[in-house]
């Protein structure tokens, strides 16, 4: 990524995963948004490793919403290693891939 990309009518942030333990490293820190059990399609997500990305990314909306930037406004976008065929799933207003 570019970290100088700029817009005049639009700010960009690159928020970046917290290091901690990576399962999957044998516990090697690694800066991840979510832990998981090991690299596999029909491997469970980690919840608890889930719920603090939720309120990493909370907090970062929130912060942009405090400067005066409406919440309609924003735009998460996530460079993530994924799974090769995607699930999408509704949950709480979000379409989670």
């Amino acid at each position: 990524m570019v970290p100088d990309l700029a817009f005049r009518h639009i700010r960009v942030i690159y928020p970046t995963a917290p290091a901690w333990p990576y399962t999957p490293m044998q516990g090697a820190l690694s800066t991840v948004w979510f832990d998981r059990q090991n690299i596999s399609r029909d491997c469970p997500e980690h919840q608890e490793s889930i719920d603090s990305m939720c309120n990493t990314l909370g907090s970062i909306i929130q912060d942009e919403v405090n400067a005066g930037i409406p919440k309609h406004r924003l735009i998460i976008d996530m460079i993530v290693c994924r799974d090769p065929e995607p699930r999408p799933r509704k949950e709480e207003g979000w379409l989670c891939w």
